[in-house]
């Protein structure tokens, strides 16, 4: 066998010119217990034929994708038509090469309507998450979708909430908004984008208020206050000092 071919199911059958295997790749050949197995990717799906004999996709798939929702990745895929579709298998890898199964939805067997589906991976790979679909039919032959690729970046967000001058004291502060206590750069700009005041601090999670020191007391005038955390800009808000 050449290297690079990897069978991910075979019918459940003596070795034989009928025993079909269903594999992920480009064209490629090999040769297994004298019978010659030529290995296609064929626009949607993945198909592994015998001599002249090949496994039939059991769905006519219109579409599969994935979007990012927060911290989740819910996938989608559409159906035209179904033949003897017994189920999908949502699989997950983080190099496009070696997946694992996480899902298992039922197929609609036999069907000439439209259908829609929809899963929610709850838990994807921090980075790339790549993603097949497979579809089993009764026989429990399998033949994969193209791959989709999407990528989750945990950020650790904080957000400013309000931003003035406290009549107490005199000094201009911020309230901001942490999801962990993770260190955070306060950052001061005057309109002019002049760096006034740069400084780290340590939040706590949740609701935080930030005190300008005496000694940078501001003169009147309009400023820009952001929070950094890990390269990740908070937002941006105009801080303005009256007296």
């Amino acid at each position: 066998m050449k290297q690079g071919l990897r069978i991910v199911q075979k019918q459940k059958q003596k070795m034989s010119a009928a025993l079909k295997y269903v594999v992920v790749g480009t064209c490629c050949v090999a040769v297994v217990g004298g019978i010659t197995f030529t290995y296609l990717n064929l626009g949607q799906s993945t198909t592994a034929r015998a001599g002249t004999e090949a496994i039939k996709d059991p769905v006519k798939l219109r579409f599969f994708e994935g979007e990012r929702q927060g911290d989740e990745v819910v996938l989608k895929w559409r159906t035209l038509m179904e033949v003897e579709n017994d189920y999908f298998t949502i699989e997950r890898s983080a190099d496009g090469e070696l997946f694992e199964p996480i899902a298992v939805i039922q197929g609609a067997g036999f069907s000439e309507d439209r259908k829609d589906y929809t899963y929610t991976d709850p838990e994807p790979l921090a980075g790339n998450n790549v993603y097949r679909l497979g579809k089993t039919n009764f026989e429990g032959q399998t033949v994969y979708s193209d791959i989709i690729s999407v990528a989750i970046t945990k950020e650790e967000a904080v957000k400013i909430i309000y931003g003035g001058q406290n009549p107490s004291n005199g000094l201009s502060e911020i309230v901001f908004d942490a999801d962990t206590n993770s260190d955070i750069s306060v950052v001061l700009k005057d309109v002019t984008g002049k760096q006034i005041f740069s400084n780290i601090i340590k939040p706590k999670e949740g609701r935080n208020t930030f005190t300008f020191e005496d000694k940078t007391r501001l003169t009147t005038g309009v400023y820009m206050v952001n929070l950094e955390r890990n390269g990740v800009k908070s937002n941006v808000l105009k801080l303005v000092k009256t007296h």
